[in-house]
């Protein structure tokens, strides 16, 4: 589920307290009725702001913040802590999410020249080779965000990555075709998005 420019999200614990009723018959035989009541109380989650946007990833809520400047694949993560100190250029968990980082994106101006650096780097041991038995579409890269986990996240154009001149270190999401590619760390994008996770409202 996706939770678009929303800034808090609850989630629910329960606490329990029993009290107990005494009653006494005409006998003098007593019995003890227990009863138990169930509380509610909700936590609430929050962005920085109302300009970030949560996304519910099953375990935790993460927000995001499309940022469009151009700049140099590897200085975005300084922008994005120059945003929120906490942030991180952000993975992509799942293709749900490619969907709102594009609509985002494309909401702020973006267009077909508008792509966007994302929060992976390159496997070790594939630093040097395209596509081989090992390094696959899905194990050419990591991500870098210290959240994002798994493969659904990946949607390459096709022939990607292709490690030309490698290296090639980076990943760019196109913003209008949804898919990536591999880049060089000195190239310029237009873009980023920033991610971090969402706190407990105080």
């Amino acid at each position: 589920m996706v939770f678009g420019c929303i800034p808090t999200q609850q989630l629910e614990f329960v606490e329990t307290t029993s009290t107990s009723i005494s009653s006494t018959t005409s006998t003098t035989t007593s019995t003890t009725t227990s009863t138990t009541t169930t509380t509610t109380t909700p936590i609430i989650y929050e962005c920085p702001d109302s300009t970030w946007t949560m996304l519910d990833r099953t375990t935790y809520f993460w927000c995001i913040f499309v940022l469009l400047e151009a700049r140099q694949a590897n200085t975005f993560q300084t922008e994005c802590q120059n945003i929120n100190a906490n942030a991180k250029v952000s993975g992509i968990q799942n293709l749900a999410e490619i969907s709102t980082i594009t609509s985002l994106a494309m909401a702020k101006g973006a267009d077909s020249s508008t792509r966007l650096t994302i929060g992976a780097k390159r496997s070790a041991n594939c630093w040097l080779v395209a596509i081989t038995a090992s390094c696959t579409k899905l194990t050419s890269f990591e991500w870098t965000d210290d959240a994002t986990t798994g493969t659904d996240g990946w949607n390459w154009a096709s022939g990607q990555p292709d490690n030309y001149n490698a290296p090639e270190d980076f990943v760019v999401l196109w913003v209008t075709s949804a898919v990536m590619e591999d880049g060089w760390s000195s190239s310029t994008s237009l873009g980023t998005v920033c991610g971090v996770k969402a706190t407990v409202a105080n």
